[in-house]
């Protein structure tokens, strides 16, 4: 099927052409990687193959022990972290086309499905940062070639050798492969007597369950781990301990406040997400070729590829129990990954059946090299992020900016990975001591990582109050304290207050010039952006409130983030947190109004309805008592837990007999009766 057109003549040499595809995706995943520190798990991932240790729950041990394998080239630790993943992509766009190839029986078809999906959205995005997904994907396709293999010889090599990828792929993301393993299954379907000739007997049932278990071998790694220099909760020391961290049992995927609708949303979204994957403009292909490969393909394999779409996409969906917020989409959106490549068979059985309709010359078909152009093209810009800089720049203005010597508190992913990757890794401010509020990743804990919150509280309270060294917390967790936007600084002799630094200065000034022309692209940090837009927010109003003066320069900052929803956001928490003024009514309302429009999509659920709720009181200050109601119920909405202040706001307005209750507001007492206020 691959003709006599020229085009086609490398072609005919199908491993030349798998390696050519390979090293072709390398090349733009080594130009388009990110040449500095990242969010999401690369600060912790950058540690742990650096210094060694434990990856979070699961753990990971397969993609931990690749990544420390490169440790020893020499190259910038960013790059060889960010090396391993592209790595990983190019060997899975190889065997991605040696699955086609057996799938469709096209070496050009084949080339086809393994560059397009070399160059989709989220498979691109995972394969330039320090990530598990492409490993993940090589370990499924890796597999898939082996049951392809049993499929057409029945030699028990395959066999074997698929139980045991199937054991390593769990030993990397488990959650993703058994979500996908259906697909591998229902591929088995030709070959079942040869299947059940394997397991029938005991020597064969004895093997497959030894090369399965074998596979599974990395995991011992996490239980060897004795003091490992970083680790979330710490060694894991028991066989226990060791099944609770594979089976996540820290981790709570139901969150307060979801609804069983977020479901649904998700599943919609995800549809979205896969039709998006090589540009709007070919989503109509991908779809054509779902319905056409039911008839292009074997019922099975129509079939697997029907599975591995909906196992880590709609099945998925169905499983967790996230609030559907911008913030849990940019945690879901490389968890598809997998899925994806089922859309990359779609979209080029889609063409190819678009162009045999049309009755097109087989010379015609060179148009078919353009795809994998079209593809990159439209999802290059979100995807080349060799100039990324931001997470460094932001990381390093906190650590450049403390004094000497200090102690900095850090909590969550986005401040210890960072933070922790630069001091540890790369050597900056070696005289700074990093502490986890948590007790997490980090072997200087002040107690167990499974304390009680006021149990780690007054652990870190009592070193902060004997301590002579300066201490700092990247959270408002520390009294009384000095706030410098970023971060607070202990202060036992004062009354607490406002300050400036400079490289902080500076960082704002960068920090507003990414938000005002949107320069971030990716979720993470545009996430981040904003709550740093909130911290500097509430330093720059609580100055204000209380009076204070500013020069020039730090007056054109206070405009430019007051011009933000952020900005406007903190005044209003301000304003709210001082004692009343009537003539603050007026402009109180005059500023929700003002941030009503610009709400980002980075907003989060509790954002909004704090928004909410002091708008209302704004409103209910200037006696407007409708919109008052109007906008607590809405805070509700947004945010439906008890621990939202709204309610009981909303019952105190309520009490005064001085508006009508609305069927919303109805709503919100029958949904929350007589909360403890």
């Amino acid at each position: 099927m691959t003709g006599g057109h020229p085009a086609n003549r490398f072609l005919r040499a199908p491993w030349v052409a798998g390696f050519g595809l390979a090293v072709a995706a390398l090349a733009v995943y080594l130009l388009t990687m990110p040449r500095a520190i990242t969010l999401e798990d690369a600060g912790l991932f950058q540690m742990v193959c650096a210094l060694g240790g434990i990856g979070h729950p699961p753990g990971y041990p397969l993609f931990t022990a690749g990544c420390q394998a490169l440790g020893a080239l020499p190259l910038d630790p960013v790059l060889r972290g960010n090396l391993t993943s592209a790595l990983f992509a190019a060997v899975a766009v190889g065997l991605l086309f040696a699955v086609a190839r057996e799938a469709l029986g096209s070496l050009r078809s084949a080339a086809l499905v393994a560059i397009v999906y070399a160059l989709s959205d989220t498979f691109w995005s995972q394969s330039i940062i320090i990530e598990v997904y492409s490993l993940a994907v090589l370990m499924f396709l890796l597999t898939w070639v082996l049951v392809f293999g049993f499929v057409r010889t029945a030699a028990p090599r395959y066999w074997f050798g698929a139980a045991f990828c199937a054991g390593l792929g769990l030993a990397n993301h488990w959650p993703l492969m058994m979500l996908s393993a259906p697909a591998l299954v229902v591929s088995l379907w030709p070959a079942r007597e040869a299947a059940f000739a394997m397991l029938r007997p005991p020597v064969g049932l004895v093997g497959t369950a030894a090369c399965f278990i074998a596979g599974l071998a990395p995991y011992l790694a996490i239980l060897l781990s004795a003091n490992p220099v970083i680790a979330v909760y710490g060694p894991v020391q028991t066989v226990d301990e060791l099944v609770g961290y594979i089976a996540r049992r820290t981790y709570d995927d139901s969150h307060e406040g979801a609804v069983f609708v977020d479901k649904f949303r998700y599943a919609g979204w995800l549809l979205l997400e896969a039709l998006r994957q090589f540009g709007l403009f070919l989503a109509p292909l991908v779809v054509l070729g779902a319905v056409v490969s039911v008839r292009r393909l074997p019922g099975h394999l129509a079939l697997a590829l029907g599975l591995m779409f909906l196992g880590s996409t709609i099945l998925l969906a169905l499983l967790i129990g996230f609030r559907y917020t911008f913030f849990y989409q940019a945690i879901f959106r490389p968890y598809p990954v997998i899925a994806f490549v089922a859309c990359a068979f779609w979209l080029v059985i889609g063409i190819e059946w678009l162009l045999a309709r049309l009755r097109l010359s087989e010379r015609a078909h060179v148009a078919l090299l353009a795809l994998p152009l079209l593809v990159g093209v439209a999802n290059l810009p979100g995807n080349n992020r060799a100039q990324d800089q931001f997470v460094d720049r932001y990381a390093r203005a906190a650590l450049l900016s403390l004094d000497a010597d200090a102690i900095i508190f850090l909590n969550g992913d986005n401040q210890v990975g960072p933070l922790g990757f630069l001091h540890h890794v790369e050597g900056v401010r070696p005289d700074v001591e990093l502490r986890d509020w948590e007790n997490l990743v980090f072997r200087n804990r002040l107690g167990s990582p499974f304390a009680l919150p006021p149990q780690k509280l007054a652990a870190a309270r009592r070193l902060i109050s004997t301590t002579t060294r300066p201490v700092y917390s990247m959270e408002p967790l520390i009294e009384p304290a000095i706030n410098f936007g970023l971060y607070y600084r202990f202060d036992p002799n004062g009354a607490g207050g406002v300050a400036f630094a400079s490289e902080l200065d500076r960082f704002l000034d960068y920090l507003l010039d990414v938000n005002e022309y949107a320069l971030l692209k990716d979720s993470h940090e545009r996430y981040h952006a904003y709550h740093l837009l909130i911290a500097y927010g509430r330093q720059y109003a609580r100055h204000v409130m209380s009076g204070g003066a500013f020069d020039t320069t730090r007056r054109q900052r206070f405009e430019r983030l007051k011009g933000t929803f952020p900005g406007k956001l903190m005044l209003l928490e301000a304003w709210n947190h001082r004692p009343w003024d009537e003539q603050d009514g007026a402009a109180m309302v005059g500023l929700a109004e003002a941030a009503l429009p610009q709400v980002p999509i980075e907003a989060n659920a509790q954002s909004l309805a704090v928004f909410k709720e002091f708008g209302a009181r704004s409103y209910w200050r200037n006696g407007n008592l409708e919109q008052a109601q109007r906008w607590f119920v809405e805070s509700v909405e947004h945010f439906p837990v008890m621990q939202n202040t709204s309610i009981c706001a909303l019952y105190t307005l309520l009490e005064t007999d001085a508006v009508e209750v609305s069927e919303a507001a109805t709503a919100v007492l029958r949904r929350f009766p007589g909360p403890s206020c």
